[in-house]
């Protein structure tokens, strides 16, 4: 799989690096699109930490399922050593790593000097492992990690991510987390990302209205020979074949509505469940951590919702026809 350079994001990446700086409380939960980057900036991030060697970093990947632990994690030796005695061989791996890094990082620092030294915990995509009746207990036991920590290191930072779009809803209940939404590219960085992986000039504008600078799209649109139709067919047509199986035919109407005006969803609370579920929406709250989308019908983004990619209003109007 080819893998293009890290692009745009400036602004992202800066405010997690002063973050992780600088310490941060509560605890930071990102949500945003499946595709959107979201892995990919906290991988960044933590990548540039580790050079640095004033930080103890520990980034788990929540979504792995079995292997050895340094495939769930990246870190430390003598903390990925503590970890596995505790995880071993256990399956789903990445779940598992997840439950117990609260209790690892304790039992580290218990063994290890933490002192002086910056902490920054990363747990990428945890919400979809977990399950959502987890999430707000485990988001009040990284919250427990962090003020455990915050007596023993110089700052501390624990920032977890989700495309899971229930999850937000549930965490914004609370006082004990921070949400915030990162967004698919602004168009020069599309343009960017674009170039990086071979684009043809020509298919810029048309695949920019039909991802809506969603790097995952825009990649799979490339394994598709920039063939936006076969594209459609593939990852796109079926998925939300499936997703109108479950659309009850009073909902038919507001569904229609919703593809020229996602904020639409707000009233139909059955509807905005399912399309949630599916990841084809997402709430916009604003400011994001970084770009943050203007209302924009073209791109199916509203003041409160939009869809997670232009495709899929487009598609949906076809096949309510069919």
């Amino acid at each position: 799989m080819f893998v293009a350079r890290f692009v745009d994001r400036v602004v992202e990446l800066e405010r997690l690096r002063d973050f992780s700086f600088k310490g941060f409380y509560p605890v930071l939960f990102i949500y945003g699109p499946e595709g959107c980057g979201k892995t990919r900036l906290l991988r960044e991030l933590v990548g540039e930490l580790r050079e640095s060697g004033e930080f103890f970093v520990v980034y788990v990947d929540a979504l792995v399922f079995k292997g050895s632990v340094e495939e769930a994690v990246y870190g430390d030796e003598l903390f990925i050593k503590v970890l596995g005695e505790l995880v071993s061989l256990a399956e789903p791996l990445g779940k598992a790593v997840s439950v117990v890094i609260p209790y690892a990082v304790k039992k580290f620092c218990e063994r290890f000097s933490i002192r002086g030294r910056r902490v920054v915990v990363v747990v990428d995509d945890v919400a979809r492992p977990l399950g959502l009746e987890h999430i707000e207990v485990y988001s009040k036991q990284l919250l427990n990690l962090l003020e455990y920590l915050s007596s023993r290191a110089k700052s501390v930072f624990i920032v977890a991510s989700t495309s899971e779009g229930f999850s937000r809803s549930i965490l914004l209940r609370h006082s004990y987390v921070c949400v915030e939404l990162l967004w698919n590219l602004p168009f020069e960085g599309f343009v960017e990302l674009a170039g990086e992986l071979g684009a043809p000039e020509r298919l810029l504008e048309y695949l920019w209205r039909v991802t809506g600078g969603n790097p995952r799209a825009l990649i799979e649109v490339k394994y598709c020979d920039w063939d936006v139709d076969k594209w459609f067919s593939r990852a796109v047509v079926r998925k939300l074949k499936v997703f109108l199986e479950e659309v009850e035919l009073e909902e038919r109407d507001a569904l229609r509505n919703s593809l020229e005006d996602p904020d639409v969803f707000a009233e139909n609370r059955s509807l905005l469940e399912k399309a949630l579920r599916y990841n084809l929406v997402s709430p916009v709250d604003r400011p994001a951590l970084g770009y943050t989308p203007e209302p924009d019908s073209e791109l199916g983004i509203g003041e409160n919702y939009a869809w997670q990619l232009p495709a899929y209003p487009i598609v949906l109007k076809k096949l309510l026809v069919c």
